[in-house]
């Protein structure tokens, strides 16, 4: 997942301190684009298939992966990652049964702590947020897709029910990312296939829509997504013949209408972590004809995708989780 910035002067953040009444026609009016946010120096991803309990990071000026000391407190498959500048969270997953346990992530010290559980048990949920708030929406519990959103609070880390945000559609294994006053919820699998469905929760108000002119222009599970202030993409992840795809799709900040992008993924690949900051985003590990340890970067500006050897994930898995 993806979080924007605050420009403070310093090289990783960036504060958009602009009205953008006019320039986005679909943000709530006389709002200011607030901070969104990222760490900015590197990618965390964690969890996949086997139960993995590993966190490596990716680093964003070296194109380099790296196993690090901190373990998750159960090792899981398909949990969802989200935070701001400070802090990170891995939410729910599957391990015998749907996950409760989120763990807590400090960027600065790369250290695990534990951080307060969900009330029920969820895997394949997706995750968005702004610097102070987060939303951790639909999944799966007890043999059913869920709608629900859970709203998290950054500076005391407790989580709780926020019905205004639930999704318009029950759906697991989809993506999620942030915009400049909005969270993104793309794509994942429905009652019987995979699903087009985009939904934005706004910040401001903690409500959420579909919204049509943004339905992805084909099915979309075990996907992926990323952004900066000009636009988001979804990675296709799955087609409607549970193949790995390299497509791209792209939606605008300014006009929220989806597109197939030009570039596409230098390996066909879904259920990969991933995150990016302000120019690049990771693709970390996921599924091919079978788990792969393939990294790959995405350059935003120019919308392109290579496999770079460096970014290789120290495990092969598919269904992990990212942040930061």
């Amino acid at each position: 997942m993806f979080r924007i910035i605050t420009k403070t002067g310093t090289a990783n953040r960036y504060k958009f301190g602009v009205s953008f009444e006019g320039l986005y026609p679909n943000a709530p009016l006389a709002d200011v684009i607030p901070a969104w946010f990222e760490n900015g120096t590197k990618a965390i991803t964690f969890g996949g298939t086997g139960n993995v309990n590993k966190f490596q990071k990716s680093t964003y000026a070296t194109d380099v992966t790296a196993v690090l000391a901190a373990t998750l407190g159960i090792g899981r498959s398909f949990p969802a990652g989200m935070g701001n500048t400070t802090v990170g969270y891995a939410i729910g997953g599957s391990n015998n049964g749907d996950r409760a346990e989120v763990d807590k992530f400090t960027y600065a010290t790369d250290v695990r702590s534990a951080g307060t559980n969900l009330s029920v048990g969820t895997n394949g949920g997706f995750a968005t947020g702004n610097g102070t708030i987060g939303y951790f929406s639909g999944g799966y519990f007890s043999g059913d897709n869920r709608v629900n959103c859970i709203k998290f609070t950054y500076s005391t880390g407790a989580n709780s029910a926020q019905t205004s945000g639930n999704l318009s559609l029950a759906r697991r294994s989809g993506t999620a990312t942030s915009g400049p006053y909005a969270g993104w919820f793309f794509g994942g699998y429905g009652a019987a296939d995979g699903t087009t469905t985009a939904d934005k929760t706004l910040f401001a108000t903690d409500t959420n829509a579909s919204v049509a002119s943004a339905t992805l222009p084909g099915i979309s599970y075990n996907n992926g997504s990323v952004g900066n202030f000009t636009n988001n993409f979804c990675f296709r992840g799955a087609d409607n013949l549970d193949a790995a795809s390299a497509t791209i799709y792209k939606i605008p900040t300014a006009t929220e209408v989806s597109s197939t992008s030009s570039g596409t993924l230098a390996l066909a690949k879904h259920g990969f972590g991933f995150s990016c900051n302000e120019t690049t985003a990771f693709m970390i590990a996921g599924y091919t004809t079978g788990a792969t340890t393939n990294g790959q970067k995405m350059v935003l500006s120019t919308e392109t995708c290579s496999t770079v050897s460096g970014l290789a994930s120290i495990w092969s898995a598919y269904f992990l989780g990212g942040m930061g």
